[in-house]
């Protein structure tokens, strides 16, 4: 009798089991992992993923030629980029200028003209000046950016040295001397704007001669930012 209760006992209990079963393999399955104990995935995988992926060290991702990445990029907040070859475009122009016995200085001169739907970077501004010994002269480019004139003071050049010679010819029969400035800049101008120079020096007696120069490159100014 106890050996039939048992059989009995083990009837129902394997009777309730195959019924589970049946009713667990129309369910869906919710697999939980730890970052500790991650789901091991092989092969290739589609779908469509948000928020943040990340991927262990040493790791990397593969595209199929022809896919293409879009990059969330505003006004606002801009992806960061450097252009590694400014020269595509590249500007640069030179004038010349005297400034007679009895005034300090020449210009503003206009140099350079940015043509329209173009931004002039200037990466570098000079002087040459022949001059009595003794002189120094400023140089001073100008630019506009937006509804602003800017003049930008340069720098100085070195005394003009002596006792100069007359074969430079810029205060003859005097003896004259030649003294120069040069120095890397960062300056902008907007499309359809002139930029211009002028040179001051400290002293009105004889000629002084000028040669500006600025080099830099364009780039193109879209119409909507």
């Amino acid at each position: 009798m106890v050996i039939r209760r048992g059989l009995i006992a083990l009837a129902i209990l394997a009777t309730f089991g195959v019924a589970d079963l049946a009713l667990a393999a129309d369910e869906n399955v919710l697999i939980v992992n730890t970052p500790a104990k991650p789901v091991p995935v092989t092969g290739s995988v589609t779908g469509t993923v948000t928020g943040t992926v990340g991927l262990a060290p040493g790791t990397s991702v593969g595209l199929t030629p022809g896919t293409s990445v879009m990059i969330d990029s505003t006004v606002g907040d801009p992806v960061r980029v450097r252009n590694v070859n400014d020269a595509i475009q590249p500007a640069q122009a030179a004038i010349t200028c005297i400034s007679p016995s009895l005034t300090i200085g020449c210009g503003p001169v206009e140099i350079y003209t940015v043509p329209a739907g173009k931004r002039l970077v200037i990466e570098y501004a000079s002087m040459s000046a022949c001059m009595l010994p003794g002189q120094t002269a400023t140089l001073t480019v100008s630019t506009a950016v937006g509804t602003s004139f800017i003049h930008h003071l340069v720098n100085v050049t070195p005394p003009a040295a002596g006792p100069g010679t007359g074969a430079i010819g810029c205060n003859l029969p005097a003896a004259s001397s030649i003294t120069a400035v040069g120095q890397q800049v960062r300056l902008y101008a907007d499309p359809g704007t002139t930029v211009t120079a002028e040179g001051d020096r400290n002293s009105n007696t004889g000629q002084a001669n000028f040669v500006f120069s600025i080099s830099g490159y364009l780039v193109d100014v879209p119409l909507t930012p």
